[in-house]
């Protein structure tokens, strides 16, 4: 992952706001157990998500990061891992709460896996 994973996707997350992710390194996405080498996921370190009504909470406060999260993250990360994108007709692929947590239990649970800003 460090040798394929976070150059990519520190570049694009640096291309979308060099000052808040200049510094992106492997805890910025998961957590501070990096240094243990601990990188389980989701961190519930990073904002919480609702995916009620498609996000639409997250598009309306946060419309820039939204749509970059959901256009370019979600599917580039699932292309560098090799799955497939997350499919919200069967729950299945790698999706947004493959790395964050859910905002309200009421929420459909995030599919499994093969084996907060930037402090």
């Amino acid at each position: 992952m460090v040798k394929t994973v976070l150059p990519r996707m520190k570049a694009e997350f640096v291309a979308f706001d060099g000052k808040r992710f200049g510094r992106m390194s492997c805890a910025t996405c998961h957590g501070e157990g990096v240094a243990a080498g601990a990188f389980a996921m989701p961190n519930p370190a990073l904002p919480k998500l609702s995916a009620a009504d498609t996000f639409a909470r997250h598009r309306m406060l946060t419309p820039e990061i939204s749509r970059f999260m959901l256009e370019k993250v979600e599917p580039d990360m699932a292309a560098l891992l090799e799955l497939s994108p997350y499919d919200p007709a069967t729950h299945q692929g790698f999706g947004c709460f493959a790395c964050h947590t859910r905002d309200g239990a009421a929420e459909v649970p995030a599919p499994p896996l093969p084996a907060e800003p930037l402090r």
